[in-house]
C-alpha cells in the first residue's frame, strides 16, 4: 500500500467542503476504487472481512455509498465512510490510493495513463495557477516513476479509470510512463 503521497488539498480545507465523497448515482464512476492489497493491509487481518467486506461492491472492488440528500432536496449517495456531519473520513489512515491521490485522477487512453486533476475541486480552482500547483503536478510526475508506484499501478489497472465523459471537468497534467 502506499502511505507516502504527499496530499495537495490541505486537511483543513477538506473538512470545510462538501463536495467529495458525495455522489449523484449509487454506482458511480466516481465511487472509489480500492485494491486487494490495500483492504488486507488496511486493517488487522481479522477485521479486514468486517470493515470493507460488505462495503465494497463487486468485481471493479469500488466502496458502496450509503443512500442521503443533499442540496436543495436532491437525492444523492455518499461514500460508506464519510461522516457528512464533519466531513471525516471513518478509514482515513487507511483510505484507498485513489482518494489519496483526488483531485489528480489516473484514466487510460488510447493504450497510455494519462494524469488529470478534477477542476472541481475548490482547492483547485483557487490555486490551479499558484506556483504550488505547479511544483506539486512536478512532484507527481516524479512519484508516478517510482518503481513501487509504477508497480502498484500495473497490478491495479482499474485505478486508471474511463473519464471521458467528464472531460469538461478535467484539466491533463502529463501522460505517464508505465514501463
Amino acid at each position: 500500500m502506499i502511505k507516502d503521497l504527499k496530499q495537495f488539498v490541505p486537511s483543513s480545507v477538506c473538512l470545510k467542503c462538501d463536495g467529495c465523497c458525495r455522489f449523484k448515482e449509487s454506482d458511480s464512476r466516481w465511487r472509489p476504487y480500492i485494491a486487494a492489497k490495500e483492504m488486507k493491509e488496511a486493517a488487522h487481518p481479522n477485521l479486514t472481512d468486517k470493515i470493507f467486506g460488505k462495503h465494497v461492491v463487486g468485481p471493479d472492488s469500488r466502496i458502496n455509498t450509503t443512500p442521503c440528500g443533499f442540496g436543495a432536496d436532491a437525492e444523492g449517495h455518499l461514500c460508506h465512510f464519510l461522516n457528512p456531519k464533519d466531513n471525516t473520513c471513518g478509514i482515513y489512515h487507511a483510505r484507498p490510493f485513489e482518494c489519496q491521490l483526488y483531485p489528480f485522477l489516473l484514466s487510460r487512453e488510447s493504450g497510455k495513463a494519462v494524469l488529470y486533476v478534477h477542476l472541481n475541486c475548490p482547492h483547485v480552482q483557487e490555486h490551479w495557477n499558484d506556483q504550488g500547483y505547479k511544483e506539486y503536478a512536478q512532484y507527481l510526475q516524479e512519484f508516478f516513476k517510482r518503481k513501487d508506484v509504477v508497480s502498484f499501478l500495473k497490478e491495479n489497472p482499474s485505478l486508471l479509470a474511463d473519464y471521458s465523459a467528464f472531460r469538461n471537468e478535467l484539466d491533463q497534467v502529463c501522460t505517464l510512463s508505465l514501463e
